[in-house]
């Protein structure tokens, strides 16, 4: 109701503005027209005070003349006589004036002309005074003198008619400009009062608007308020969700694979194997929600570093070859020669496009097979375009489902989902990273026949030598001290057992804590050379216990290695664990070769030897002793 009424009472403030704008145009016209007026009318006025000037000097040159003859007839005197010749001189210039300025004015002219003859007879008759002067005839000069005169006064008559027609002209001009000026000032006074009605149309207008600004601005800041907090929710129940759920997987895989290193007959390895890969696949479709929850957020961030693109390329075909073999279909990849093996982006996102689209080609090829192609398209500077392309010989697209299998939760149809499993995220997800490398990914299919994927990425050209430096830096030289003690803190049972039991198969002494608390008082009693902290747990959670230990007086633990193990798999979650103290991150279900790649990698930055160089330290000892033998 509020609102139809505002509206209501806005539409008169519209149409006077509208109105008003109309007329402040109209009066912006007519001052225009009566300024533009007013100047002609001023220019013709100054053009008929230049006519008169004229009139008058013609007049005044001719007498000037007549004087200055007289006066060298009297006395002789040269200074007469040169000053009538430039009189003379002056005369015809001074007429051509007048012409030009009254060329519009047709009697002007013809008295002009008629003015032209009789100077012209004035002058001539005055040159014969000067001669009849000089041959000292004097009954002659008197008459010639006469004659002089009553030219003189046809001269004056004329003159006298052109001034009065530019007085005429003046008179009607000088009445003109005062009326023009009249009008201008009238226009001016409308136009000021229309002027004053619209800036106070105008401030109304202002008014409303800033108080509907104010009104919508106050609206916005609440949905922007309501959307911050649903982010913030959603980011939250994400972090949960992954807490929740990577931990008990972490449980899952980590006693699954303790166990798949036991004595196992063929029925139960079988057994364990199905509970493996049932656990990976869970966390696939795990990782593939968290990615495009971290994608539609714009949490995603890709990596730039060297790799190594022949060394993806075939990890990740060894990966997916067993599931090829199993359908009874090739698997293959042709790269072309042209093709750099160094290169410098993202390989883990870029060997998870991969694997999506081939993994989905070898799940809807039944017969025939999978190829991976990759060309260089062009060079731009020092980058590289590649096109990838994965065609396979299965089911193929129908035409009306090719504009949604990029969709997220969305596959060709109903039936595929039933008969080839999947969530419709992974052509998504691979899509949305294609586009995050400036590319864009396109599919080609016929139903029946296969289908081929392709898209290009921009990617720099790496280093080998660049790409060693950082492995040696993930590598280092170990250290030259005796084992290891680690000190695992976290709070789920299962999941103790399982970090404790891969730490003691690599040969590290381990302790465990419960919690934050009973980590700061075991290392109160006892030497740890590094500490897996896990994230959340009651009491005192992992932030809080690795700001505590970096306090503490103790001078070692400052600086001691602290392993942040945690079920979060969001973005903030290293840069929050490397703000509190921690130096590394390692995220549930916890990968075994991975952590004894990062525990090592620390221990040797602190100079302890790790299990695994020890026993190669004392192989190389034995060795040298039978060699010394």
């Amino acid at each position: 109701m509020d609102d139809d009424s505002t509206d209501f009472a806005g539409q008169p403030v519209d149409i006077i503005f509208i109105i008003g704008l109309v007329i402040l145009v109209l009066t912006g016209a007519m001052s225009y027209l009566t300024a533009r007026k007013f100047m002609e009318v001023s220019h013709w006025v100054t053009h008929t005070n230049e006519v008169l000037t004229g009139v008058k000097s013609v007049f005044g040159v001719v007498t000037d003349a007549e004087s200055n003859q007289r006066g060298f007839l009297l006395t002789r005197a040269p200074t007469f006589l040169d000053n009538y010749k430039s009189n003379v001189a002056a005369i015809s210039p001074t007429i051509n004036i007048i012409a030009t300025l009254t060329r519009d004015n047709q009697s002007q002219q013809t008295r002009i002309k008629t003015l032209r003859e009789l100077v012209a007879t004035r002058v001539s008759a005055m040159a014969k005074v000067l001669e009849l002067s000089e041959n000292q005839k004097p009954g002659l000069l008197s008459s010639n003198i006469a004659h002089n005169h009553t030219q003189n006064l046809a001269i004056g008559a004329l003159l006298q008619e052109m001034e009065n027609e530019e007085n005429r002209l003046l008179g009607l001009r000088i009445a003109e400009e005062h009326v023009v000026a009249r009008n201008s000032v009238l226009v001016t006074v409308f136009g000021s009062l229309l002027s004053l009605i619209l800036v106070v149309t105008a401030i109304r207008i202002m008014k409303r608007d800033l108080e509907i600004k104010e009104r919508t601005q106050r609206d916005l800041m609440a949905a922007r308020e309501k959307a911050l907090e649903a982010s913030q929710l959603k980011s939250q129940f994400l972090a949960n969700m992954s807490h929740e759920i990577r931990t008990p997987m972490n449980g899952v895989i980590g006693i699954a694979s303790i166990l798949s290193e036991t004595k196992l007959d063929a029925d139960q390895q079988n057994y364990l194997d199905m509970i493996l890969q049932s656990a990976k696949s869970l966390l696939t479709i795990i990782n593939d929600i968290l990615d495009f929850s971290k994608i539609e957020s714009g949490k995603l961030d890709l990596e730039t570093i060297d790799f190594d693109l022949g060394k993806v390329v075939r990890n990740t075909i060894d990966v997916l070859k067993y599931s090829a073999q199993h359908k009874g279909i090739t698997l293959s990849a042709d790269v072309s020669s042209e093709v750099p093996n160094w290169l410098r982006g993202d390989p883990g996102r870029l060997r998870q496009i991969v694997t999506n689209i081939i993994s989905n080609a070898v799940k809807f090829t039944e017969k025939g097979g999978v190829t991976l192609k990759i060309a260089k398209v062009r060079e731009e500077g020092t980058a590289v375009i590649l096109r990838f392309e994965i065609q396979d010989t299965g089911i193929g697209i129908p035409v009306e489902a090719l504009k949604r299998i990029f969709n997220a939760f969305a596959q060709a149809d109903a039936s595929t989902t039933r008969k080839y499993g999947g969530t419709g995220l992974g052509l998504s997800i691979s899509k949305r990273l294609i586009e995050m490398m400036n590319g864009k990914l396109e599919v080609q299919s016929k139903t029946g026949q296969g289908s081929s994927f392709s898209f290009e990425a921009k990617f720099e050209q790496g280093s080998a030598d660049t790409a060693k430096l950082i492995e040696t830096d993930k590598n280092p030289t170990r250290g030259n001290r005796g084992d290891a003690r680690v000190l695992i803190v976290e709070d789920n049972p299962i999941n103790q057992k399982v970090a404790s039991k891969m730490l003691q198969k690599m040969g590290y002494i381990t302790t465990v804590a419960a919690d934050g608390r009973e980590a700061l008082n075991a290392l109160e009693e006892n030497r740890f050379d590094l500490i897996l902290l896990d994230c959340h747990m009651p009491n005192m959670d992992g932030y809080e216990c690795a700001t505590a230990i970096r306090k503490l007086s103790n001078a070692p633990y400052s600086h001691i290695p602290i392993i942040a193990m945690t079920a979060n798999a969001i973005k903030g979650d290293r840069e929050r664990c490397l703000a509190a103290g921690m130096d590394d991150y390692v995220s549930k279900p916890i990968d075994s070769s991975a952590l004894d790649k990062i525990i090592n990698r620390w221990l040797a930055k602190s100079n302890v030897r790790s299990p695994s160089s020890a026993l190669s330290a004392s192989k190389n000892q034995n060795t040298d002793s039978d060699d010394a033998r």
